[in-house]
């Protein structure tokens, strides 16, 4: 959506009030979504929260951070005390490396205190350093999931499959669509919206959509 016409403008506006409202109201409560969280605190929220969702992460991030408080902890842990806490997470062993490798980055070269920094560490991808740079650092960055594509592109009627075209497409878009201020807030709330009502999985929740009334998927897929 490239923001060049009155009628691009008032959707966009019309989709940032409308959402920041939603999410006001719907906002989820939990113990990594706190003020004065540390880069390490975020950094395994988010990694925790890979392939799973927040409700099972919530029942293990506080007992991981007692037991893991510091990279170096979490590095000098044996891999079964890891295992026993993240095991109801699914794919633990998986987690246990990427966890152990990034431990040792952080113990080596200190925690990062830039995006750029969160980037280089080993296995974060491309969400995991917007997202701690957003959510603990208070950059202004747009913080791009699965969740936030499809919304954007059911919302947009962008057509077609999500390949690296399309992803492009979206990081674009998630940019011009990403307010001055409110940003931290209205990173959660994409997050909270695709979570509870653009559901992926099923029949979407339309009527309880905010941005119901002008959504491309709404009019021309129901």
């Amino acid at each position: 959506m490239t923001v060049t016409n009155n009628k691009n403008y008032e959707d966009k506006f019309f989709f940032i009030d409308n959402l920041l409202f939603w999410g006001d109201i719907n906002f989820r409560i939990f113990p990594w979504r706190v003020k004065n969280i540390t880069v390490y605190e975020s950094l395994i929220a988010e990694l925790l929260l890979r392939k799973t969702t927040a409700l099972q992460v919530e029942k293990v991030y506080s007992s991981f951070l007692e037991a893991f408080p510091s990279s170096e902890k979490l590095l000098y842990s044996p891999v079964q005390d890891i295992e026993k806490i993240i095991k109801p997470l699914g794919l633990y062993q998986q987690r246990v490396k990427v966890l152990k490798d990034i431990s040792k980055v952080l113990v080596e070269k200190g925690i990062p205190k830039s995006i750029d920094e969160i980037k280089a560490l080993p296995h974060v991808g491309i969400y995991i350093p917007n997202a701690v740079s957003c959510f603990c650092l208070g950059k202004r960055v747009p913080v791009i999931d699965a969740n936030v594509v499809r919304i954007y592109s059911r919302f947009l009627g962008l057509n077609g499959p999500r390949d690296v075209r399309r992803n492009k497409e979206v990081k674009k878009i998630a940019w011009e669509m990403l307010p001055c201020k409110n940003y931290i807030k209205y990173n959660y709330a994409l997050l909270d919206f695709g979570a509870l009502v653009c559901k992926g999985r099923g029949r979407p929740k339309c009527k309880e959509c905010p941005v119901e009334s002008s959504c491309n998927f709404r009019k021309e897929f129901t």
